[in-house]
């Protein structure tokens, strides 16, 4: 809870440089580790961390070098499931579409997709000529499901000659004690 509590009083004491967020973001994943010694207010300070700082930073999330311990830190916040708070869920939920949409606009129209499996979701982002159809876009496997997907959420935008396409997918049906 200490730690949580930490990094929500300083968020507003740092810019927020590449080695910033990778810290925060790699501190939230080390943090909700084990959830048995995270309390609600613990999840709540370590969600405002994460959103605040994507929100804020959103361009530096999708570099290379953040952007999979960014996908592994919104991982572990949503391993709470069903039991998540609906306002956690919402304001997480938004800055994963905020992080998707940034780092899409970064793809060019053919180039390949970016995918992420990560226990609790699947996701993956395109571009593709307008005039094209897309019928070919699909999430990423999940070669370790042991159920069928919790909810697939569908995002897309376009300019004059493109349009980019982007799945989401939750897996809610894991088990973990709280």
């Amino acid at each position: 809870e200490d730690m949580c509590h930490y990094l929500y009083s300083t968020i507003n004491m740092q810019d927020v440089s590449l080695d910033v967020l990778i810290s925060r973001v790699n501190s939230v994943s080390g943090i909700l580790q084990d959830l048995s010694q995270i309390s609600s207010p613990a999840l709540l300070n370590c969600s405002v961390v994460l959103v605040t700082t994507i929100f804020n930073s959103t361009s530096i999330a999708c570099d290379d070098t953040s952007f999979f311990a960014v996908a592994n830190a919104f991982s572990s916040i949503l391993q709470y499931g069903k039991s998540l708070p609906p306002n956690v869920f919402s304001s997480i939920y938004s800055a994963m579409m905020s992080f998707m949409v940034t780092c899409q606009s970064r793809l060019t129209s053919g180039e390949k997709a970016i995918d992420v499996i990560t226990e609790t979701f699947r996701l993956s982002t395109v571009i593709g000529d307008k005039n094209a159809q897309l019928t070919a876009v699909v999430l990423p496997k999940d070669e370790s499901a042991t159920s069928g997907s919790g909810n697939t959420n569908f995002n897309h935008s376009s300019s004059s000659s493109n349009v980019g396409l982007s799945l989401m997918d939750f897996n809610f049906n894991i088990e973990k004690v709280v």
